[in-house]
């Protein structure tokens, strides 16, 4: 008996003939893909697009992981091969691994996922277009929903319609969690205006698109979205450019379930024009009256003291903390948000030396833990000098100092268990393992790829973030949230 499922809005976009086996990191170069996905449909702009997601078992057992694929543009459903996973250990899951699937999604997919597992399990999925070429560097990662997660209504603190000089665009892609067909109903709040949409008949576990221009928001618009139905729901947040050739940026994140909402929420790590990065917030008052939003930033490097700030939003509508006047310039740290009304938020990051981009999730007080997981972690994973690495970012978000412990479990390249020594986390701040070495930590010089348990004496709040060593081709940042447990 399958004793918990996790539904994963995987959305897959396979430019290939799936014809061999093929590493999840390694895909086929270029020239023997063909592209085959409407594009017009998913609303990425240009080629290259794929996606794979890692699962970790957080049972106590090893765990028997089966995946069933549900193709958006027809009633086609394709079986992954049952995979054993054991505890504390991730398996990455590859539309271009013929060996993953009994029945390989064609060339063209996409749609949405459940994985079902008879131990407790979580995932997160990340999108690329490195498909499309070197040119190909837009990049996002997201959790999947366990079922708990999902909501019969959903919450997007940012819209965007061709917005600003940056040309920004956002695509909802939301998923069926149900056995049942069901309306899908989208309100797109721009300003004092509301824009609705209405999807009908969604099937089973089905994938739905949903684009701002679906309800008419003009171009240029900036608001925040609601989405309800009588069924629950997954669903995520995609910013990307309104038009490219190639895309060269993508942000990638989760939409909030109302029990998703506090009136308190944390944000790990927030940079104000640090190294030329800066952070944007967007929160959106999840209440039924206008409200005052208090920010409180404790700075972590570049500076020291705290800082704050507050805004005003009415109900369903989102408002932004960014370039905060009075926070000080190259610094970053962490951020508490507090509210009269329950909040949910997004935090946005962009190096302009670079455009690289990233994107997470705030985290409600109601929902942290004094211990999280994170399915993925990686030290080189190209498999050269240089490649992809990961940062692990805690937050102590308890009223008193607290004692933080970590264990990497890597399962690939570099195979072996690292509990480097335990840290003391002041009440508010942040500590940082990695990008690169750090004291007990995995040997940052080879490649490996794995999964990470942190647990402390106080409630934390942990975010990953994924970048490129130098000399690598740049790309994205792939920022996920870590699950609390």
């Amino acid at each position: 008996m399958l004793r918990k499922t996790l539904i994963a809005t995987v959305i897959l976009i396979i430019l290939m003939s799936i014809a061999a086996s093929v590493a999840a990191e390694n895909p086929p170069p270029p020239s023997e893909l063909r592209p085959a996905a409407d594009v017009g449909m998913m609303n990425l702009p240009g080629g290259g697009w794929w996606t794979g997601f890692q699962v970790v078992n957080v049972g106590t057992a090893p765990a028997t992981v089966i995946v069933t694929l549900y193709d958006a543009q027809s009633a086609n459903t394709y079986q992954s091969v049952p995979k054993t996973i054991a505890p504390n250990a991730s398996y990455t899951f590859s539309p271009f691994n013929s060996a993953d699937w009994t029945s390989p999604p064609p060339d063209g997919f996409i749609g949405s996922a459940v994985v079902s597992a008879d131990q407790p399990i979580l995932a997160i999925v990340n999108e690329q277009n490195n498909l499309a070429g070197p040119s190909g560097i837009a990049a996002g990662s997201y959790r999947g929903f366990t079922a708990d997660q999902t909501s019969t209504r959903l919450l997007f603190p940012l819209v965007k319609h061709d917005y600003g000089s940056t040309h920004k665009t956002t695509t909802f892609f939301v998923q069926n969690a149900s056995d049942t067909a069901a309306d899908i109903y989208a309100t797109f709040r721009i300003g004092t205006n509301t824009y609705t949409k209405v999807y009908p008949s969604v099937g089973p576990y089905k994938l739905q698109i949903i684009k701002p221009g679906d309800a008419n928001v003009p171009l240029g618009g900036l608001g925040s979205l609601e989405i309800t139905s009588t069924v629950k729901l997954a669903g995520i947040y995609n910013e990307h450019q309104h038009n490219a050739a190639v895309a060269n940026t993508l942000l990638s994140t989760k939409g909030f379930a109302p029990s998703e909402a506090d009136t308190t929420l944390y944000v790990p790590l927030y940079k104000q024009d640090y190294n030329t990065a800066y952070s944007g917030i967007q929160v959106q008052n999840a209440g039924t009256v206008t409200a005052t939003i208090y920010a409180t930033y404790t700075v972590a490097y570049g500076g020291s003291g705290t800082y704050y700030y507050n805004l005003t939003a009415g109900p369903g509508q989102s408002v932004t903390f960014f370039n905060v006047p009075g926070w000080p310039k190259n610094t970053y740290g962490s951020v508490i948000l507090s509210s009269s009304q329950p909040l949910v938020a997004i935090v946005n990051e962009t190096k302009y030396s670079t455009g690289q981009s990233g994107v997470y999730a705030a985290f409600a007080r109601s929902k942290v833990t004094n211990c999280a997981v994170a399915p993925l972690w990686k030290t080189r994973w190209s498999g050269t000098t240089s490649g992809q690495q990961s940062a692990i970012v805690v937050q102590n978000v308890g009223s008193v100092a607290a004692t933080v412990n970590i264990t990497f479990t890597m399962t690939a390249g570099n195979v072996g268990t690292y509990t480097p020594p335990a840290r003391t986390v002041p009440p508010g701040a942040s500590t940082v393992y990695g990008p690169g070495p750090f004291e007990g930590g995995p040997p940052a010089d080879k490649p490996a790829t794995g999964s990470v348990v942190i647990c402390a004496t106080q409630p934390i709040a942990v975010i990953v973030q994924e970048t490129t060593l130098p000399g690598w081709t740049p790309r994205d940042m792939l920022n996920y949230e870590a699950f609390n447990q």
